[in-house]
């Protein structure tokens, strides 16, 4: 009886080693190119703390925002109304 236990061990450890090996040495698949994300057709920012949040399409990267003046600047003039 314990003959046969440790045959029984000796065969499943064999082939689990040789599972392993047949694991470890596959090589990897080639990492693909991501497409790139989709563009932001419209945020919100938030008036609390200034961040974009894109919500078409939604968590679509959205581009900062330009910087504020500063309190000694005068901010830029609006373009005239057609």
């Amino acid at each position: 009886m314990r003959r046969n236990q440790a045959v029984i061990l000796a065969l499943g450890m064999a082939v689990y080693g040789a599972l392993l090996r047949a694991v470890a040495d596959d090589p990897a698949p080639p990492a693909s190119a991501s497409p790139p994300p989709p563009k932001c057709e419209e945020a919100l920012v938030s008036p609390v703390s200034g961040y974009a949040v894109c919500v078409k399409p939604p968590g679509a990267p959205v581009d900062p925002p330009p910087p504020r003046p500063s309190a000694g600047q005068a901010p830029a003039p609006n373009p005239p109304p057609r």
